[in-house]
């Protein structure tokens, strides 16, 4: 679910190959963010995710790929002087999303240097580089797939589904989209669980 969605098709690409011996038998994942680099700029206009919301994501996003890709040397690079100094210690792994949400600020505008949220706004150089090496839907399952999502998902948009759909099919794999109607990003894994464990009962 979530993260875990485009998570779930990366690690399905690896066990296809037959990775240590593991099987690869079918493919449920939930509102995934599957095009990172299109969905960024959408995650930052409040006409679609909340401020707040964003704030957190944006936070995360910087702090956690900064080790991989070298996106800053210092958080006092792309992060204003009052939170600069806190904002790595926040995404250390032992603060709650409550305690994240509540010492980071209502918006972006509040937590980035203006050119940090020029830059995800508009992604370039590594950033955009890093953000197309995450598209975790690049290759054809030859497994059951579903594509679980819910329209009023302010968090990870229904076209970012499609978007995974998509890629799927145009290289031949085997993936269906279950569209979940009119729920929120929270709704559809509440709708989705269930479907997706009477659906592995009957592959099993």
């Amino acid at each position: 679910f979530s993260q875990g969605g485009a998570s779930t098709m990366a690690v399905g690409e690896i066990l296809q190959r037959g990775h240590r011996g593991w099987r690869l038998a079918a493919l449920a994942p939930v509102a995934g963010p599957y095009d990172p680099l299109g969905g960024l700029p959408v995650l930052l206009d409040p006409a679609y995710t909340d401020p707040a919301k964003a704030t957190v994501y944006a936070g995360y996003l910087l702090t956690a790929w900064n080790p991989l890709y070298r996106l800053y040397d210092d958080p006092a690079e792309v992060f204003l002087p009052a939170y600069a100094p806190i904002v790595e210690s926040l995404f250390d792994g032992t603060h709650s999303t409550v305690e994240v949400i509540n010492a980071l600020p209502g918006t972006p505008e509040e937590l980035l240097r203006p050119q940090t949220l020029a830059l995800l706004t508009q992604p370039t150089g590594r950033l955009a580089a890093a953000l197309r090496e995450n598209e975790t839907c690049r290759w054809a399952p030859t497994v059951p797939t579903r594509l679980y999502a819910g329209r009023a998902d302010r968090d990870v948009p229904f076209s970012q589904t499609e978007f995974c759909l998509a890629q799927l099919r145009d290289r031949g794999g085997r993936a269906d989209l279950v569209d979940l109607g009119n729920v929120d990003h929270i709704g559809t894994a509440l709708l989705a669980l269930p479907e997706i464990r009477a659906w592995f009962h009957t592959l099993a």
